[in-house]
C-alpha cells in the first residue's frame, strides 16, 4: 500500500522520480481511454516536496501536450497535512501549474494543522474531505457538522467538494442531502487496473473524475 512505499521513496530521494513515472502513466492511460471513446479526467497525488522542483510544471505540461490532453483534465491532489519547506518555490510552482489550467485539490481535508493557511495561500479549486469524517457522519453529530461546514466553506470560496471513503448507501444519501459535489469510495468501485477500468466504465457509465493508478472512480452527483 502507498503508506508503506511512499515514505521509503521520500527517505531515499526517489519521490520525484516515482511521481513523474506515475503522472506519465496516468496521462498515457487517459489518452488510451480517449481512443476507446471514454473521455474522463484524472486526479493524481503529489508530495509537497515535489513542488520544490522548478522543472516539474514543464515536465507535466510536456507529457499532456505529447498525449494531446488538455491541462484541465488533470487534477493534482496535495495532502493537507504536509508541511511546506521552501514555501516561495513551492507556491511559485503551484501557481505556474494553476495558471496553465491544471486543477489543484487539497486532500485529506481536516486532518492537518495548516488547513486554513493552505487554503489562503494556494489557489485550490477542490476540497477532498477525509474519510474519517465521512464514514462517521451518518451516526455522529460532530462528524456531520464538519461535513456540513466543509461544504459551506467550499461554496463560499467557490470550490468543489469530494467525499472520500464512501462505502454505504446510508453515506451516499446523507452526502446528497448535504450537497456534496462528488463521492469516492468502495460504494462505486474498488481500485482497478487500467485495462479493467474500461470494462467497468462501459458497464457502469459513471460521470466524473478518475483517480489513479490503480484507478479509483469518483462520481459526480447529478
Amino acid at each position: 500500500m502507498p503508506n508503506h512505499f511512499i515514505p521509503l521513496a521520500e527517505e531515499h530521494d526517489l519521490i520525484d522520480l516515482l511521481t513523474m513515472k506515475m503522472v506519465t502513466q496516468a496521462i498515457k492511460d487517459m489518452a488510451e481511454w480517449e481512443r476507446c471513446g471514454i473521455s474522463v479526467s484524472c486526479s493524481a497525488n503529489f508530495a509537497m516536496d515535489s513542488f520544490l522542483s522548478l522543472r516539474l510544471p514543464e515536465f507535466i505540461l510536456d507529457v499532456l501536450k505529447a498525449k494531446q490532453m488538455d491541462s484541465s483534465r488533470l487534477t493534482i491532489e496535495i495532502t493537507e497535512g504536509q508541511v511546506m519547506g521552501n514555501a516561495r518555490i513551492q507556491l511559485e510552482t503551484l501557481a505556474h501549474l494553476w495558471l496553465r489550467g491544471i486543477r489543484l485539490s487539497i486532500d485529506d481535508f481536516g486532518t492537518g494543522y495548516a488547513t486554513f493557511t493552505q487554503l489562503k495561500r494556494i489557489p485550490f479549486q477542490e476540497i477532498k474531505l477525509d474519510r474519517s469524517f465521512v464514514s462517521e457522519a451518518s451516526g455522529d453529530k460532530a462528524s456531520r457538522a464538519i461535513v456540513e461546514a466543509t461544504v459551506a466553506l467550499a461554496l463560499e470560496l467557490g470550490m468543489s467538494t469530494v467525499a472520500e471513503g464512501v462505502e454505504t448507501e446510508e453515506d451516499l444519501a446523507l452526502l446528497q442531502d448535504l450537497q456534496m459535489d462528488e463521492i469516492q469510495g468502495y460504494l462505486i468501485s474498488r481500485p482497478l487496473a487500467a485495462d479493467d477500468f474500461v470494462a467497468w466504465y462501459r458497464s457502469c457509465a459513471p460521470g466524473g473524475i478518475v483517480s489513479g493508478p490503480s484507478w479509483i472512480a469518483r462520481k459526480k452527483f447529478a
